[in-house]
Parts: structure tokens; C-alpha cells; sequence
């Protein structure tokens, strides 16, 4: 097997001498898209900033434009040093301006920046913000000598290679700031030992790489007979750009929203080498992946991206190129599906749906995860997708939630359910296994089997209607409530429930359990609960159908649009299980999913 620069820098972090060295292709990934993130794109903020406070003329604007179209490092340099030396001409102007560019930028997308924690390493930047930081750790300019030296004791900390805007004089920005920086002794010692000692990997950096203080370093190393190769990400086609001869690059994708993805391959494979287990290389995978097609995409529908905080994604996939960042509330993401279907363009290959979100913009947090579910089963039969067709579509959800709505999620057409708990052993790992397995086929939905064995008696039923309420949408009722209503002593209603989920737990087969099991531990409820829940699948998901029919589907479809068919429930398509399940022979029901007729058994009809 021939050099694996891939593998060679996994050895690298194994053995703990890896330091990154972050750059601005960071920053344009997590911070909002109109920020001026780039190097050109801060020069240009820049020189317009100072043409605004009348520091540069417009001829000498549209010179430094023309000069920004260049990708020589020395041209961008010259560029940069006209608009500091601008902006620094008036009274407090570069100080302002810092305030008004760099110090405004947030994280609109935190991927990257959660993927370089999890690979925990030491982490330098020749950027001047502070998203790597975040306010968790110290920002570190390269003139605190004291702090650098602590950095290099401790590794903690962010050290900014090029300045800090919390420190407008540690700033290199134009040719004056840089020959400022190169004539430190101390920070091209500091500079030396780190690229001397540690292997550097450089994430997020391009041709940057090549102004005059990176540039020094790295002639400096070749000069001093570096022993060991450093490292730069790159995408395929940037490796024929190689920024100096002790830099090997690495191929991480196709495309720059493979980054996050190729690092926590990275960190998982570090660690299952550090704690000795054996498993398949997940950059074995990626490769895999990108030979086999196209990455995989998802498509969040949770709330709006500026406000998701830590979003729980498991797969190696990239945010679909819908809604911005791949996430959307449900609303928003049937608009975007149903555009993309009418111009027959390519759909996410999964659907990840939280448990609570709101359903529109504006609107309260609620369970809205099988409305979501039976939306996007009638959009994909509107347009006629088969199975094969459509998305993946997982329910996941931080806390235990009430088994009617998971059997319900799958009843309008979900594919899996993920009930991640924070803080489970390996769940990063196996819920990845159980999302992989969902999309191989081997988990998801099974038909109910038939009610084989259960006896066709009037009193068998008239045992099953009084453990209905327990399913009413408003809470449940309380087992001395039934006692009460039912005239029985606790013995007897004790042995009732034994009796009735004994007989339906042999007949049973809830369509999610399977997933649940593979997942994390069952959290079911007392006996009254779980036996009701058995007895009244089919009757909740009938409920049900009457928020599957709650949406506006003005607001979602594009003109010219086909007409939405109703929804159907995956059971009840077969016929044996619908004739077994929704209508025996003393069901008090006229039709399939009519209502409950009254009973002395029930505190109401809607029960």
C-alpha cells in the first residue's frame, strides 16, 4: 500500500504533536455570509470604510479594487497597507472600523467550529476574530509575551498569529504591520519552535499562506532541514496548488461542506486508536462514499439556523442546498421540497425532523414531528415518488416522549426513530449505526401482525374501551379514576391490565420498538400506560389523521403544483391488517375511522 497523507496525519494526532493552524476559510464557514470574511473581502470593507469617513479619494477606491482581483499575496499586501495606512490616518477611525467589521462576527454555523473541539488540539489562527475562542477560552495576541509562553506550556488558549481585534496594535494587516511582526525576535522565535517541534495543520487556508510572515516561516523550516512534513485540508483540484514544499496536502471531499465531516472522521479515528478499539476507518468511509456518488445531504426541520444552538447530527452528510444551512421549520421545509420537486431538482437523502419545534415562523414549540411526517408523505405521493424515491425520514428527539406519537410518526410514512439522550455511552457512534442500518433497510416499520389468539368476545372488548382515555391528547386518566368509573378494586383492575397486555403483547408488533431497542434504553411508563397504549394503536393513529389534514398547502406548494392527495395509514393499505385492526367484530365503530360511539366507560365521546 503506497504514502496515505491522510493516514500519516492520523499518526501524527495519535500520537498528540499536532497543533491547527486555522485561517479565514473558517470564518466564511461560520460566520454569517454577509460579513466580509475573506482577506480580499475585509480589504475591500475596509478601503470602502475609509472612502466613507473621506480617507481615500474614489480614484484611488477603484485602484485598490483592481488590485483585489489578484490572487499574489505581495498585490494583496500592497492593497492592504493603503487602507491601513487610511484608516489609521484618522483619529480613532482603525479602531472604529475593527469595531464595525471584525468584532461584529458571529457564528451563523457552528459545524466547523464543533468539529475542531471534538478534535482537540492546540489551536492557532492568522485570523482576527474570536470565533474560535467563543469567550470559552483566551484569546492570545502574539505581543502578550507572556501569555504565548503560557500557550506553549499549557497548549491553552487561541493564539493569533496576525493579531486579535480585542488588540487594534497587534494587527498585521498591510506590508508596515507585517515587516512590524517579521522584526519581532520573539514572535519568529515563538513561530520557529511551534513549526520546528508540533506538526502543523492548516485548516482553512489557501494561498494566504504565502504573505510575507507565513511565507518566512516556512522558508525558515526548509532552510533548518524540517524533519517532519506539516499538513494543509484541501479540497480535490487545490492539491496541484501546493503553498510551500514542507506543507502536504490532504484531499478531504469534493467540496468545502465536507470539512466538519472529514475532521470528526479524523477525531473518531484518533480515538478509537488511542483507546485501542477496532472498528472500519471512518475516512476509510468518507472515500468510500465519494467513490461510490455524491455525498450524502440532510435537510433539518427544526428551528431557524441563527437560533439551533447544537444541532444533533450523526451522519456524514452535508446541509442540503435548500433551506440555508440544510435547516428549516417544517412549513419552511415543505416550501423548499416541494420547489425542488416541481423543477425536478435533487432532494436531501435524509429528512431528520425534531420532536419540538414550531410548526411556522413566529409560532410556539410543539410536537410537531407526525404532522411534519404526513405532510411530506402526501407532498412525495402528490408527485408520485415511490419508496425508493424519497428521502430518508428520522424522528429524533432529546427527551422520552409518549409512545402514541412515535407509533404515529411511523404510521404516516417515517422511516426510523432516534431517541438520543445526552450524556448515553458512544451515542455519536450508535446512532450513527442505527441511522446507517435505517438507510440500508434493515429497521423501520413493520406491519402490526394480526390479532391472532385474542378472543372474539364482547367482554374482551368491553375490557379494552375503559383503557382509551389514558390515549386523550388532554393527559391521562388516573388509575383510581378508572377504578372508580369501572366500580373494581385495585386486584382486580391489576389483573385485568396483566390479562390484556399479555393476550396484545404476543399479537403486537409496534412498528418503532425495534429501532427504540437498537437506540437506547425503553423508558415505558407504568402497566396502565403501556397496556393502553398497546390496546389503542390503531384508534390514536386515526386521531391522528386529523392534524395529517391541518396544513395550508396554499403556503407550501409552487404554481402548478399537482393536487395533494389525502393521507392513508401505512397499516391500513394491507388489507388483513386493516380488516384485523380496524374493524373487528365488536368494534363500536360503524366504519374505519369513524368515531368512538359513547360509553358509560368514557369521560367523553372525543375520548
Amino acid at each position: 500500500m503506497g504514502y496515505d497523507p491522510a493516514k500519516a496525519l492520523l499518526d501524527e494526532l495519535v500520537a498528540g504533536r499536532v497543533v491547527a493552524v486555522v485561517g479565514a476559510g473558517f470564518t466564511i464557514a461560520t460566520t454569517s455570509p454577509d460579513r466580509p470574511a475573506s482577506w480580499p473581502a475585509l480589504i475591500r470593507h475596509g478601503a470602502e470604510y475609509a472612502r466613507a469617513h473621506h480617507r481615500l479619494t474614489e480614484q484611488e477606491l477603484d485602484e485598490i479594487e483592481t488590485a483585489l482581483s489578484s490572487s499574489d499575496a505581495a498585490t494583496l499586501v500592497a492593497a492592504a497597507e493603503r487602507v491601513e495606512q487610511a484608516l489609521r490616518s484618522g483619529n480613532g477611525t482603525w479602531r472604529r472600523w475593527l469595531k464595525e467589521s471584525v468584532a461584529r462576527f458571529d457564528v451563523a454555523s457552528g459545524a466547523l467550529l464543533r468539529a475542531l473541539r471534538h478534535l482537540n488540539v492546540p489551536l492557532a489562527t492568522t485570523n482576527y476574530d474570536t470565533l474560535l475562542s467563543a469567550g470559552r477560552v483566551p484569546a492570545i495576541s502574539w505581543r502578550a509575551f507572556g501569555e504565548v509562553e503560557a500557550f506553549f506550556r499549557e497548549k491553552a488558549g487561541v493564539l493569533h498569529l496576525h493579531g486579535v481585534h480585542t488588540d487594534e496594535e497587534s494587527i498585521v494587516f498591510g506590508r508596515g504591520s507585517y515587516e512590524t511582526i517579521l522584526d519581532n525576535r520573539l514572535a519568529q522565535f515563538g513561530q520557529q519552535i511551534l513549526g520546528k517541534v508540533s506538526t502543523l495543520l492548516f485548516v482553512g487556508c489557501g494561498p494566504g499562506l504565502r504573505d510575507p510572515n507565513i511565507g518566512a516561516l516556512f522558508e525558515w523550516l526548509e532552510e533548518n532541514e524540517l524533519s517532519h512534513p506539516h499538513y494543509r485540508l484541501v479540497i480535490e483540484g487545490e492539491a496541484a496548488e501546493r503553498v510551500a514544499d514542507c506543507v502536504t496536502d490532504v484531499v478531504f471531499g469534493a467540496d468545502y461542506r465536507d470539512l466538519p465531516t472529514f475532521i470528526e472522521a479524523l477525531a473518531l479515528d484518533r480515538d478509537d486508536r488511542v483507546l485501542g478499539r477496532t472498528g472500519p476507518s471512518r475516512i476509510d468511509a468518507m472515500r468510500a462514499g465519494r467513490a461510490a456518488g455524491p455525498s450524502p445531504t440532510y435537510l433539518l426541520c427544526d428551528v431557524d439556523p441563527q437560533s439551533v444552538g447544537e444541532v444533533p447530527i450523526f451522519l456524514p452528510a452535508r446541509p442540503w442546498q435548500g433551506p440555508p444551512e440544510g435547516t428549516a421549520v417544517p412549513l419552511r421545509a415543505l416550501r423548499s421540497l416541494a420547489r425542488t420537486l416541481q423543477s425536478d431538482g435533487d432532494l436531501p437523502t435524509f429528512i431528520l425532523i425534531d420532536d419540538v419545534c414550531p410548526w411556522a415562523p413566529g409560532e410556539k414549540e410543539g410536537h410537531n414531528a407526525a404532522r411534519t411526517m404526513a405532510g411530506l408523505t402526501r407532498l412525495f405521493d402528490a408527485y408520485g415518488l415511490d419508496r425508493a424515491s424519497r428521502p430518508i425520514c428520522v424522528r429524533f428527539s432529546y427527551i422520552p416522549t409518549s409512545l402514541r406519537d412515535e407509533l404515529t410518526f411511523m404510521e404516516f410514512g417515517g422511516d426510523g426513530i432516534v431517541d438520543r439522550q445526552p450524556g448515553d455511552e458512544d451515542e455519536v457512534e450508535r446512532l450513527r449505526d442505527v441511522l446507517d442500518r435505517i438507510r440500508d433497510g434493515e429497521l423501520g416499520w413493520r406491519p402490526p401482525r394480526p390479532l391472532a389468539g385474542v378472543p372474539d368476545d364482547t367482554g374482551f372488548w368491553e375490557q379494552l374501551f375503559p383503557l382509551l382515555p389514558l390515549l386523550d391528547d388532554h393527559g391521562f386518566t388516573s388509575a383510581r379514576d378508572i377504578r372508580e368509573l369501572l366500580d373494581i378494586d385495585s386486584d382486580t383492575l391489576d389483573s385485568r391490565i396483566e390479562t390484556l397486555d399479555g393476550r396484545l403483547r404476543a399479537a403486537v408488533e409496534l412498528a418503532p420498538a425495534e429501532v427504540r431497542r437498537e437506540v437506547t434504553r425503553f423508558r415505558g411508563g407504568a402497566a396502565v400506560r403501556t397496556a393502553a397504549l398497546h390496546l389503542g394503536y390503531a384508534w390514536i393513529a386515526q386521531e391522528k389523521l386529523r392534524d395529517a389534514d391541518d396544513i395550508d398547502w396554499d403556503h407550501v406548494l409552487p404554481v402548478a403544483a399537482p393536487e395533494v392527495p389525502p393521507l392513508r395509514l401505512r397499516s391500513s393499505v394491507d388489507e388483513a391488517v386493516r380488516a384485523a385492526w380496524y374493524r373487528h367484530t365488536h368494534d363500536p365503530r360503524g366504519r374505519v375511522g369513524a368515531d368512538w360511539p359513547p360509553s358509560p366507560y368514557l369521560r367523553s365521546a372525543s375520548a
